[in-house]
């Protein structure tokens, strides 16, 4: 009887197991195709059961690309604790990508939220751990975009002109033609240029 017991128990907690590794892949998969058609990935998150999101790493990652599907879909979201958990996990997870990117969009969000401080800060730690020029590129552009809010004219237009830096080693004309044309008039990149990788290709 006691084998039975522990049978089930066992078998019990071999599902679980397998049903998160499912869930998980099925997040991974979403994220290779969010930059492209963050629509059909909004709409893919919104069909799962965060109820069979048990490990934070799942909960993480689910917070994360759902904040993104959301901001690439032009909702503009005002909520911290959309984000929340990807920041809490990456931070003490570190993974380069997703912890910049988790910061990346804290800063949107605060953005969102008119608190340009917070933001700013968010945006330069972003930074800190951004090792591609799409990164680096969206950094500089809502990092700009938010001291033009902040009337920080100086600050502003060094980022534009650490925009047109990256741009112009991906060797794009259309890139670098986009930051020239912010550099010359003082005024920003308009930050939704930068929201698609395709417009990074050399």
């Amino acid at each position: 009887m006691n084998h039975m017991k522990n049978y089930i128990v066992f078998l019990s907690a071999l599902l679980v197991i397998c049903g998160c590794r499912q869930e998980y892949h099925r997040l991974l998969n979403i994220e290779s195709y969010i930059q492209e058609w963050p629509d059909s990935a909004l709409t893919e998150l919104r069909a799962i059961n965060t109820s069979n999101l048990i490990s934070a790493q799942e909960r993480a990652l689910y917070s994360l690309l759902t904040t993104m599907a959301l901001d690439k879909n032009y909702v503009d979201i005002t909520d911290l604790s959309e984000i929340e958990p990807a920041v809490s996990y990456y931070r003490h997870h570190k993974n380069g990508d997703h912890y910049c990117a988790a910061l990346f969009y804290q800063g949107r969000i605060n953005y969102n939220r008119g608190d340009f401080p917070n933001a700013v800060s968010n945006f330069l730690e972003a930074e800190k751990w951004a090792d591609s020029p799409y990164w680096k590129a969206m950094i500089f552009s809502h990092l700009g975009y938010t001291y033009n809010r902040c009337f920080n004219r100086s600050e502003e237009i060094a980022c534009a002109e650490k925009a047109l830096e990256i741009v112009k080693e991906l060797n794009n004309p259309l890139a670098i033609q986009q930051s020239m044309s912010a550099k010359k008039t003082k005024s920003f990149v308009d930050p939704s240029y930068y929201n698609n990788k395709k417009n990074f290709t050399v």
